[in-house]
């Protein structure tokens, strides 16, 4: 009779932590790989920040790639177990760079008067066959000082690149979303190395929004008593004034593949148009700004979308 007891106990401690596990259930993503076709070693940076950027999201889990730099690929970069698998390629936009004018302009002037200063400096006095070793040592700095100050002088050049995204299902080899980022970076001249890794962090910050919104649309939440309805994304991801298409899915279906049958495109409803009125930090309130189709779209997918542009009515003048 006990034994009964404890199987039934066991079973319904089991079965409380499936359902839990099942509810806080959240995908698992990876970066698979980075290359990096400009040969600027900033693919480990990449891929570094793209987990980060993910990871800060409640919506994701997010298997690291085991490194041992011991190791030569692809051993040394195994791709963990994952529903979705990243893939980026680092790219030229090539034809497009513009120098920094001011970038360039102010570290040439201010390399150029601490040169010509300290080598003036350096020149001014002239050599001696009797100096003490304390102003020999003072000379050669000097000397130094100025050689060093020209060499720091950096041309700067504002380098347009292309990142190549590609989130792909292992299970099925679905995309579940890709896009081309485009990004600027500020490099010196005869250099690959970026002055700056807030291009990366763009992009990090891009893939993570991607990813997110394909997976976990911006919908509806709920509807209040005023009218103000409620969106189940905070500030990461919308700010005030934004304005979005509220639509929900229909039955009708627009293309059907001829070989297999499946549905290609599926039609939507439109239900009309909110703009974004305050933002929390886990959901935001926002306001109708065209009749609504349905007042209770609880579930609708929210899209960023511009208004639709309306013709003025011309009124014809009055005799």
């Amino acid at each position: 009779m006990m034994r009964r007891v404890f199987m039934a106990i066991a079973a319904l401690f089991g079965l409380v932590l499936t359902s839990v596990d099942a509810k806080d259930r959240k995908p698992i993503v990876a970066v698979a790989e980075v290359k990096d076709l400009t040969k600027s070693g900033e693919d480990a940076a990449l891929g570094a920040m793209i987990e980060t950027a993910l990871a800060g999201s409640s919506k994701f889990r997010v298997a690291a790639r085991p490194r041992d730099p011991t190791k030569s690929p692809p051993a040394r970069d195994a791709t963990p177990q994952a529903d979705f698998l990243i893939h980026a390629t680092i790219a030229h936009e090539t034809g497009k760079a513009k120098t920094d004018v001011g970038g360039t302009l102010g570290m040439a002037i201010l390399g150029g008067l601490l040169g010509r200063r300290e080598g003036e400096r350096a020149e001014a006095q002239e050599p001696c066959t009797n100096c003490t070793p304390a102003e020999t040592s003072a000379r050669a700095a000097a000397r130094t000082s100025a050689s060093a100050a020209k060499s720091t002088v950096c041309r700067q050049v504002r380098e347009p690149l292309e990142v190549d995204v590609r989130i792909v299902e292992p299970t099925n080899g679905k995309i579940a979303w890709a896009s081309t980022i485009k990004v600027h970076r500020n490099v010196c001249v005869g250099t690959k190395h970026a002055t700056s890794p807030d291009h990366l962090r763009s992009v990090a910050d891009k893939v993570e929004r991607g990813l997110t919104l394909a997976i976990h649309p911006i919908r509806v939440a709920a509807v209040e008593a005023t009218g103000s309805i409620l969106l189940n994304y905070g500030d990461d991801m919308l700010r005030v004034g934004d304005t979005l298409e509220l639509s929900v899915p229909s039955k009708q279906c627009l293309a059907v593949d001829p070989d297999s049958g499946e549905c290609l495109s599926q039609g939507v409803t439109v239900l009309g148009f909110v703009q974004v009125t305050e933002v929390m930090p886990r959901f935001s309130r926002a306001s109708p700004v065209t009749q609504l189709a349905d007042s209770s779209p609880v579930g609708a997918i929210a899209r960023p979308a511009p208004l639709p542009r309306t013709r003025p009515v011309k009124r014809r003048p009055t005799p």
